[in-house]
């Protein structure tokens, strides 16, 4: 029996940091939004699964094929099972914007903001998390995840609810979907404290192509197993949280970390691509520019790294040492 995942991380707004384009934070996962909506007030989250899922991550919910057996049924023949009352399916239709898609409309039913959600169907489970997105799924809201229906049967239409992790750091369903996306967190968390910190170290002396590629290198390579994304990140500090206690986590815990560190790396190994790719077509970095470009790497990370500890003191946590 085959069995995959995905990890959907919501990504950084455009208001909470001056530099580039949003961040999104998963492998090739960029969450949509209606063009009538504001950064401040989203009442509709949307996020597209990429047809080619990543085995690293956590995985996705399932879609109606075909023929709609239930005319006039917004479910179309789905159900909700589980964490069913916190949050409920409260639509399934074929999309209008992606050819071959199916969205799921999930509604928080509950009196309290939702910040992680892991929904299982299948042989899949599908994790969403709003850590260092500086938003949240609050009362009354809706998530709109859009599946290619390439990817899904539909064999038994439920959707189950596994697990959500709410803004207070409280936290109900299956525990080792909770530990996997608490310790996605404190991967992502040590390792933007680990790029900050050769960030602040940088000088901004070197020309651009010379001092792009030894940051890289400094970055170094994406982790393959969760024992070498504990290795990468001894040393950094993160006050809220022991390192030695996330990795006496269980198998599925240990692997959060890996997909939290391996995600945060590759999107940083990203944006120093987009230095090296620009000098390389013709417009060579001067010293003046690399200095600007470390600088607001440096604005984005410190930026990263405060929302990040005020996420967790909202929620309470000092809690993994």
């Amino acid at each position: 029996m085959c069995s995959y995942s995905n990890l959907i991380m919501v990504p950084v707004p455009f208001n909470l940091i001056r530099y580039g384009a949003t961040i999104a934070m998963a492998l090739e996962v960029m969450p949509m939004k209606k063009a009538e909506d504001s950064d401040q007030d989203v009442r509709h989250k949307r996020a597209r699964l990429p047809a080619r899922l990543v085995a690293a991550s956590a995985a996705v919910a399932t879609a109606l094929l075909g023929q709609d057996p239930r005319p006039g049924d917004p479910l179309r023949g789905w159900s909700t099972a589980g964490e069913a009352g916190v949050i409920d399916l409260v639509q399934v239709e074929q999309s209008k914007l992606l050819p071959s898609t199916t969205e799921f409309v999930l509604k928080n039913s509950s009196n309290k903001a939702i910040t992680g959600f892991a929904l299982t169907c299948e042989d899949m489970t599908n994790t969403i998390d709003f850590f260092n997105s500086g938003t949240a799924l609050r009362q009354g809201e809706t998530y709109r995840l859009s599946v290619s229906d390439r990817e899904l049967s539909g064999r038994d239409r439920i959707v189950t609810v596994a697990a959500i992790v709410f803004e207070d750091g409280t936290a109900q369903g299956a525990q080792e979907q909770i530990e996997f996306i608490w310790n996605s967190r404190w991967g992502q968390l040590f390792e933007i404290e680990r790029v900050r910190k050769l960030l602040e170290s940088q000088t901004e002396a070197p020309e651009g192509v010379t001092g792009a590629a030894a940051l890289k290198a400094e970055l170094g390579a994406l982790p393959k197993s969760p024992a070498e994304a504990f290795d990468s990140v001894q040393g950094v500090q993160v006050p809220e949280a022991d390192l030695a206690t996330i990795r006496a986590a269980g198998s599925r815990g240990q692997h959060g970390f890996l997909v939290g560190v391996r995600n945060t790396r590759e999107r940083a190994l990203w944006r120093v691509d987009q230095l090296l790719r620009g000098a390389s077509d013709g417009n060579t970095l001067s010293a003046v520019d690399w200095g600007k470009q470390i600088s607001n790497l440096r604005e984005l990370y410190r930026a990263l790294s405060t929302s990040s500890h005020e996420f967790l003191a909202r929620a309470g946590k000092g809690a993994a040492k």
